[in-house]
């Protein structure tokens, strides 16, 4: 599989320079956290995916549903321990994206950066994007990425859009 320049370019421009603990949520096989591993100190890669199958990775086979108790779910992952939270192409893909930044906020360190991608509605025909994509649970918008995270905590939130595609960087303070 090909990486999205894009997504390596927001890992590149976003991560901290401290050995660094990864959890990546909706990984599927891993590729951007094993990308980061071979280039920056890494300590520890968790990744969450109900398929997923990622060698050489802490792997829970979970789905997040509206009914998951976060917090505990949390405890099990490590609370506040990981100061990169990876969120490609997961947000769209669930229909409770509000227990994905619930257990981000659990997980997360103070100084932590959450780095992500999801689809956007093209501003230029918003009704066709909205009844022609099947394949999505949920289409964004650049300012709801930023109300919703600052719901959940996050205040730092840079959002970009690349065609259909909304890249973010969110962090506490």
């Amino acid at each position: 599989m090909t990486l999205d320049e894009r997504k390596l370019r927001l890992i590149r421009t976003h991560i901290p320079a401290e050995p660094l603990k990864i959890l990546d949520i909706f990984s599927g096989n891993c590729e951007y956290s094993k990308w980061i591993s071979e280039i920056y100190p890494v300590e520890l890669i968790v990744a969450i995916d109900k398929k997923a199958n990622c060698k050489d990775v802490i792997m829970y086979k979970i789905e997040i549903t509206c009914n998951t108790n976060t917090e505990a779910l949390a405890e099990e992952l490590g609370k506040n321990i990981y100061n990169v939270i990876l969120l490609f192409d997961a947000l769209e893909h669930t229909e409770c994206y509000g227990k994905l930044l619930e257990l981000c906020k659990y997980c997360i360190t103070t100084d932590g950066v959450i780095l992500g991608s999801t689809i956007g509605i093209p501003t230029d025909n918003v009704t066709n994007a909205i009844y022609q994509d099947s394949e999505h649970l949920h289409l964004f918008t650049k300012e709801f990425i930023v109300r919703l995270f600052k719901k959940y905590g996050f205040n730092n939130i840079i959002v970009s859009q690349d065609h259909e595609i909304i890249f973010f960087v969110a962090k506490q303070s």
